[in-house]
């Protein structure tokens, strides 16, 4: 009996994130500067969400998960540069790509 809620809470733990992916779409793209180099460690954040963000690569690459089928501001910080935002929309099942 014992194993029986186990395993039950085992798959139900592994099968969460998994439905919770279906709800979000994913943005992608470059931070860099005005000569077009790299910024890495630039923080990438949904600006009414700042728990939905991520971090620039060492080649100014980031991926960030959101939710779909809502207009989305982004917003991209670095220490000793100026700050920018961008609104957003992505559809279910799609991706969008912002630099």
């Amino acid at each position: 009996m014992n194993i029986r809620i186990i395993s039950v809470f085992i798959y139900l733990f592994l099968l969460f994130p998994i439905i919770k992916a279906q709800n979000l779409a994913k943005i992608y793209g470059n931070v860099v500067d005005e000569d077009g180099s790299p910024i890495e460690n630039a923080t990438i954040i949904l600006k009414d969400n700042s728990n939905l963000g991520t971090s620039s690569n060492a080649n100014g690459r980031f991926d960030l998960l959101v939710p779909h089928d809502k207009n989305l501001i982004i917003e991209v910080s670095c220490v000793g540069y100026e700050s920018t935002q961008q609104s957003v929309y992505v559809p279910k099942g799609k991706r969008k790509e912002i630099n």
